[in-house]
């Protein structure tokens, strides 16, 4: 119409609306009567340190440390890897990406977590003190404007300790990352 351009009306009993890639795969769909809108192949992970078995990482150095996630939850368009614990961002756009890291053993010092996106200049972190605990946990979140092949990941850093581990806490994926594009 001139007023409202192209008008789809869909009486589907799941979706009103879907729009299928030439491999018949769904890259849209508007869920019947709620405007939900579902991209399912829209670039997204959850990946974790270890499979809820206690993997703990040692690190043996002050400074950063990257976190590598080894285990896969999900991995829609396989961007991530986990050799490196680096997710490689398909296409540009906004990429919406949350840690979670756990540390036991700390010692003295303070420690750091931080995400990277983009251009690499782009840091979003967080910080604990010396504050005598052994273990710490620590969250970030952000969204970086990303170029196609920029990378994200998660670093671990502190100022002094020399002997700690980061990963799962008492059975559970304490040490994880999340990526999806947003936009």
């Amino acid at each position: 119409t001139a007023t409202e351009g192209l008008i789809l009306t869909g009486q589907g009993s799941t979706s009103d609306v879907t729009i299928k890639n030439d491999a018949d795969a769904t890259v849209l769909s508007i869920a019947t009567g709620t405007g939900i809108i579902t991209t399912p192949l829209q670039p997204s992970c959850f990946v974790t340190v270890g499979n809820t078995t206690d993997t703990v990482v040692n690190i043996g150095a002050a400074g950063w440390t990257d976190i590598v996630c080894n285990t896969e939850r999900w991995d829609v368009g396989s961007n991530h890897n986990t050799s490196t614990g680096y997710f490689t961002c398909p296409e540009d756009g906004y990429y919406a990406v949350s840690a979670n890291v756990a540390l036991t053993d700390a010692g003295e010092g303070y420690y750091k977590i931080r995400i990277g996106g983009g251009d690499g200049q782009s840091w979003a972190w967080s910080e604990t003190p010396n504050v005598g605990a052994t273990v710490r946990f620590m969250q970030t979140s952000a969204v970086f404007l990303c170029d196609a092949n920029d990378v994200i990941n998660c670093v671990v850093y502190t100022n002094a300790d020399t002997d700690y581990n980061y990963g799962e806490y008492s059975g559970y994926n304490t040490t994880n990352l999340s990526v999806c594009k947003v936009g």
